[in-house]
């Protein structure tokens, strides 16, 4: 079949709750002639609840799992921020003092039913029974969405308040068996992301260990375990649109030594026995930075015996015992890595087993 030849796809329901695959085949067809939804234009929204179950509420799908958005969505757009303000007698208008970031909300109208042909009654009760069964207070769904310029983007979500939407007459009166509901998500964390980033270093390709730049060490320098590290680097990018921190994971045993985000300042890590595990390294300010595998359950016996040396001393520093990882490391990470920005992030480790995986989130202020 010549590559301009009409294609002709088998009969079948073509309604948004019934379709038929089209056929397989190797020849070439044009992009035109593909059907809507491997064409994937448009805007596709999709709702995954907290078991797993897919709804595609937008798009060429839309209605598959017998719900679907009506016609307007609210909140996916640009992200929220309040501008706070300072007004005084002695100045001419107002001065912008910061924005703050709050809350997102999603509002929207949700159709369930309203297919063509109608959906029977068995078929609209356990398509309403499937999508609030998804609704779940105590626990997020993903919102996702996708066009072909963005790619997918996602963003935990949850019920805000419950449905207050007042019902006029019975969903499956006259056999209409359809039912539209007002429904507002939550989203505690604003922003969308994409999947991370990431890259690995491993210090038996990393050539011959070397001295560390002393100039660009940021700390104690008289912790380093040894004189010489293995280095290399790790190309990565922030491509969405808000800052980005790396984070960090590192093995065990051994020291790493590793960069601040966009920067030229290196941050040596604590010294680490195989008994740690591998240890995460989280460098965005507000979160604990070290956090190890096989860290120990700090507790009220091990906080008392710190406060008395007396017993530290004849129990043998057994209260050190009982300190996470990040009580053992007095040091900061302080910079970012700005949107739409390329970082070529060095590191180091003083084990030839050791290895080193860098991970950038991507996020984004827009859906799309």
């Amino acid at each position: 079949m010549a590559v301009d030849t009409a294609v002709t796809w088998p009969a079948g329901s073509t309604s948004t709750s019934m379709g038929r695959a089209p056929y397989f085949t190797n020849v070439p067809i044009p992009f035109a002639q593909l059907p809507q939804p491997l064409q994937g234009m448009g805007t596709h929204m999709v709702y995954i609840d907290p078991s797993g179950e897919l709804f595609d509420i937008a798009g060429p799908r839309a209605g598959t799992q017998g719900a679907r958005v009506s016609k307007q969505f609210y909140g996916d757009q640009q992200w929220p921020f309040d501008q706070v303000l300072s007004n005084s007698p002695y100045i001419v208008g107002a001065t912008i003092e910061r924005q703050n970031i709050p809350e997102r909300k999603f509002n929207m109208g949700i159709v369930i039913g309203h297919h063509n042909p109608p959906m029977t009654e068995m078929q609209y009760r356990m398509a309403e029974s499937h999508w609030f069964a998804g609704q779940d207070e105590t626990q997020d769904g993903w919102l996702g969405v996708y066009t072909r310029f963005s790619g997918w983007r996602w963003i935990p979500v949850r019920p805000d308040t419950s449905v207050k939407t007042p019902l006029t007459i019975d969903p499956t009166a006259y056999g209409n068996n359809v039912s539209e509901w007002d429904v507002t998500w939550l989203a505690a964390r604003p922003y969308f992301t994409k999947p991370a980033l990431y890259r690995t270093f491993q210090s038996k390709l990393a050539g011959a260990p070397k001295p560390p730049s002393s100039n660009l060490l940021v700390g104690d320098l008289e912790e380093l375990i040894g004189d010489t590290f293995y280095t290399g680097t790790l190309p990565l990018s922030n491509r969405g649109d808000l800052p980005s921190f790396a984070s960090f994971y590192v093995s065990s045993p051994g020291q790493a030594i590793l960069q601040d985000n966009q920067s030229t300042r290196m941050v040596p890590m604590p010294i680490t026995g195989a008994d740690v595990g591998t240890y995460m390294v989280d460098t965005e300010p507000g979160h604990r930075t070290l956090t190890a595998a096989n860290d120990p359950q700090d507790n009220a016996v091990f906080d008392l015996i710190r406060q008395s040396r007396i017993l530290d001393y004849f129990l043998s520093g057994i209260a050190n015992e009982g300190i996470p990882l990040q009580l053992q490391w007095n040091n900061r990470f302080i910079y970012m890595i700005p949107p739409k920005t390329e970082v070529q992030i060095t590191v180091s480790h003083s084990d030839i087993s050791g290895e080193i995986t860098a991970v950038v989130p991507q996020r984004f202020k827009l859906s799309r």
